[in-house]
């Protein structure tokens, strides 16, 4: 798929982990926005991407079947357990556009409650589960920041959880914060507590972030945010009946969320982790 004639007057944007779950929902919502858009779809399989575009192009008909969307989507093949994957995607962006202007890191994985069910040990549910969400996602965005310096108005995203939040540990009655009873070894009810390698990988990716703060603090026109999307009901971890039971809302709630981000909705709060409005820890999520 080429880019269409106009697209130097579109916005650039690169999403990954977005076949499906909060990245599916940010395509959809910024196809449906009045701002036209370049989207890079990424995904781990190309089969995936395309089949995502299919029925994104297939929604947006419905919605608008006189029109469509201005926008545009496109695939794109990443891996964040692999630096060629990520070289390759970098190359392939590259030969289309010269410049990106946004970079929403949406990409994760959560391994802490199908990985002992699946014969995985802690240490490997740690090791893949830092990889992807911390060591790849920093990785990624160190490669595509030449790219972002071409834009005049370059924004960096990266997809935290409130659970990354060290002052949500002092409430004990916050859902990933809940203690089993006394005695050794300790015998924690499923999905209450625990998901320590995820918790511990968003917090460090939101270090990530204000790390990314520190280098471009003198490069102004970049503007950086970790997003808390709330409790979303996506795939990651593989426990949607869990996800259902702590209330979560639709992932399309977090699309148009990163979408007013995107379009300069939370200009004001650039370097904090934000959360939608109406969330229980307010517009902002406290470290």
């Amino acid at each position: 798929m080429s880019l269409s004639p106009n697209t130097e007057l579109k916005t650039k944007v690169l999403i990954t982990g977005a076949n499906t779950g909060i990245g599916y929902e940010t395509c959809l919502a910024l196809l449906r926005s009045q701002i036209p858009y370049t989207i890079f779809l990424g995904s781990r399989s190309k089969t995936n991407a395309e089949n995502a575009i299919k029925k994104l192009y297939e929604q947006i008909d419905f919605d608008q079947p006189s029109s469509g969307s201005d926008s545009e989507v496109i695939p794109v093949v990443v891996d964040l357990e692999s630096d060629e994957s990520i070289s390759a995607c970098y190359e392939e962006v590259k030969s289309r556009t010269d410049k990106l202007d946004v970079l929403v890191n949406n990409a994760g994985a959560a391994f802490d409650g199908t990985g002992p069910k699946n014969g995985m040990s802690q240490r490997e549910i740690f090791n893949r589960t830092f990889d992807i969400n911390v060591t790849g996602t920093h990785i990624l965005t160190q490669r595509f920041i030449p790219l972002l310096f071409n834009s005049a108005n370059p924004r960096i995203l990266f997809l935290t959880s409130g659970s990354a939040s060290l002052s949500r540990t002092e409430d004990p009655h916050f859902s990933l914060n809940k203690s089993p009873g006394p005695g050794w070894p300790k015998e924690e009810e499923e999905g209450e507590g625990g998901y320590l390698s995820y918790k511990s990988s968003k917090l460090a990716l939101n270090m990530i972030m204000r790390d990314w703060i520190r280098l471009l603090r003198n490069d102004d026109k970049f503007k950086i945010w970790s997003i808390n999307p709330g409790t979303v009901l996506t795939g990651l971890g593989g426990d949607k009946e869990q996800l259902k039971k702590w209330n979560a809302k639709s992932p399309e709630t977090s699309g148009i969320f990163i979408r007013d981000v995107i379009e300069g909705k939370r200009d004001d709060q650039v370097g904090k982790s934000v959360s939608p409005p109406g969330g229980p820890s307010g517009n902002i999520l406290p470290w």
